[in-house]
């Protein structure tokens, strides 16, 4: 998975309500030991970010659910969507060099399966962060699943 750092699962309103990170360089235990000058987590937060812009300008109005493919790109960096039903976006930092379009199709269709059983959770709060261990094991073994 070396070419997929970042995952993001961002709500209707633009807030980011899950995030993981694919490449073992990145994980929370090697950043605390790094050099703030090797930390790449915010960058990769900002291309996926930046790329809502244009998530939102090419999203059909009345899509249930839609794999958009790569709707944005930087340098080597190429940016994933899939739009569910209820607007909430899934994105995928990968290296642009990556053509695995079906891995990503099946990495996202798994993804929103498992977000509607949790947002379908009666102890979760609309909107707040998805904080579920289940959850992110889930997303990690359909990354080294599909992708």
């Amino acid at each position: 998975m070396a070419g997929y750092p970042y995952f993001a699962v961002v709500s209707r309103d633009g807030k980011p309500i899950f995030e993981e990170w694919f490449d073992s360089r990145y994980a929370a235990e090697s950043i605390d030991q790094a050099e703030p000058k090797d930390d790449l987590r915010y960058f990769h937060q900002l291309l996926v970010h930046k790329s809502l812009d244009s998530l939102l300008d090419n999203a059909p109005d009345k899509a249930n659910q839609i794999y958009l493919k790569v709707i944005d790109t930087f340098n080597e960096w190429a940016v994933s969507a899939y739009l569910t039903g209820g607007q909430t976006r899934l994105l995928l930092l990968h290296d642009r060099s990556i053509s695995n379009s079906d891995g990503i199709r099946s990495f996202f269709q798994e993804v929103h399966e498992v977000y509607v059983k949790a947002m379908l959770n009666p102890l979760y709060i609309k909107g707040t962060k998805i904080e579920s261990k289940d959850f992110k094991s889930k997303v990690r073994s359909f990354a080294v699943r599909f992708l």
